[in-house]
């Protein structure tokens, strides 16, 4: 009876084992759709290495921004030039924030515009996570390695 009971016991945790891998998989799989889902449509930046942008001169003509599409697709305005690249989705479901090499176009800005906006493009290639507690309060505040905010937006264009 007692060996019964014991082989019981290994049975239902061997099954657990699976069932709680698969559970775990599919809740970092929900988690990274509704990040995905929570960052979809227009931010605009309002945050640069922490500092409050307070005009868009300060970057160029226009404020920079971020779109985000429903299949990871990402883009905006880099203050002169309009900027595009793809959200790496696998690495979304796992906490990360990486983005594929940027494109953009190459229109001519005032030397001050275009030193804001290589800025902008060199902190936004530098972000690897998000932080989900200003997110769910609807703020999207990327971080570089070390943890360090170094861009952040507010919803709309």
């Amino acid at each position: 009876m007692r060996l019964a009971m014991i082989a019981l016991g290994l049975a239902l945790s061997a099954g657990c084992g699976v069932g709680c891998a698969n559970t775990e998989s599919a809740t970092k799989s929900a988690a990274a759709t509704n990040t995905l889902s929570s960052l979809r449509g227009g931010w605009t930046v309002t945050h640069l290495n922490g500092q409050l942008v307070t005009r868009p001169a300060d970057l160029g003509a226009r404020w920079p921004s971020l779109t985000v599409e429903d299949n990871g697709a990402v883009g905006g305005s880099a203050g002169v030039n309009h900027w595009k690249s793809t959200l790496d989705t696998a690495a979304l479901k796992a906490g990360e924030f990486k983005l594929s090499p940027i494109a953009s176009t190459m229109m001519a800005g005032s030397p001050a515009a275009m030193k804001g906006e290589q800025t902008y493009i060199t902190l936004l290639s530098r972000a690897r996570t998000i932080d989900q507690k200003q997110l769910a309060q609807g703020v999207l505040s990327l971080r570089d390695e070390g943890g360090e905010e170094v861009l952040r937006f507010r919803r709309g264009k």
